[in-house]
Order: structure tokens, then sequence, then C-alpha cells
């Protein structure tokens, strides 16, 4: 009863060859583990998409022109970042997120596994069904109490 499908998206370290060397050592190692029937490990490499982004970020359904030296936010550019890579030099902005999922789903297809976020019409009629029986129960409770009458003098 654990996740079927994981995946890892590699390593982004102050340098790109260190990042590459954590990346083989841990590709060499997940490829030794024994893993329960139906269990899927997929490796995407970030910084293959970052140099991908650098040669033809179209490819990557990006702007033409693409940034991918100056944070948006060093260039002052915010709220639109959307021509820049990297919103402050380590983190990618919305647009780039955008284009790494788009990739990931390219190149595995995970997003037609992952479970609904919105419950079933089944489960909203049991919460409808219960917020009903709720409320009238707590109608027909308070009409059968009287509030105690005040005394006078």
């Amino acid at each position: 009863m654990g996740a079927r499908n994981i995946l890892f998206t590699g390593f982004l370290y102050l340098d790109t060859k260190t990042s590459y060397e954590l990346q083989n050592l841990l590709t060499a190692d997940l490829a030794k583990l024994a893993l329960p029937e139906g269990t899927h490990l997929y490796s995407y490499n970030i910084l293959d998409f970052f140099q991908q982004a650098a040669a033809d970020p179209t490819k990557l359904g990006l702007p033409a022109g693409l940034d991918t030296v100056t944070p948006c936010r060093a260039a002052g550019a915010q709220p639109d970042c959307s021509h820049y890579l990297f919103f402050d030099g380590d983190h990618p902005t919305a647009a780039a997120h955008q284009a790494i999922l788009n990739d990931i789903e390219h190149k595995f297809g995970l997003l037609g596994t992952a479970p609904s976020a919105v419950p079933e019409p089944s489960v909203w009629g049991l919460l409808l069904a219960g917020f009903t029986l709720l409320g009238w129960r707590m109608r027909h409770r308070q009409a059968g109490v009287r509030a105690p009458a005040l005394a006078t003098n």
C-alpha cells in the first residue's frame, strides 16, 4: 500500500558537473532496488530541461528569446516573468514550471495516472444527504425544546 509511480527530477547543485555526477550515482543506485510489482521509477533530469530551454525554448512551449541568464527579479520584470527561465536565480518561473510539467507528461504520461482531486458524484450525494439529515435533525430538535419562561415580579 504505497506509491506506485515515483518521479525523481535530479539534482540542482552549485555546479553542473557535480549535479550530473550525483544524478548518475542516484540512477545507478535506483537501478539496484528490488521494487514490488507495479511500482515504477521515473527519472527526469531537470538539468537537461534547462539545457534544452537554453538551446531552443520554443520546443518546450516557451517563448522565443527566453532569457535563461538574467532572473526575472533582477531584471525588475515582475509580475510578467513569462520571458525568463528563472525567477530569482534559483527557482524557475511559472512559465518554466508549466513547461517542465508538460515535458514530464510528454515523456512519461504520468498525469493520467494521478488520482482526481474532485470527489465522485456519489460522494457529493452522500455529503448532501448527510448535511440534509443533520440540518433536519437540528431543526426538529430545536422545535421540541422551549425556552424557559422569564419570571416577572
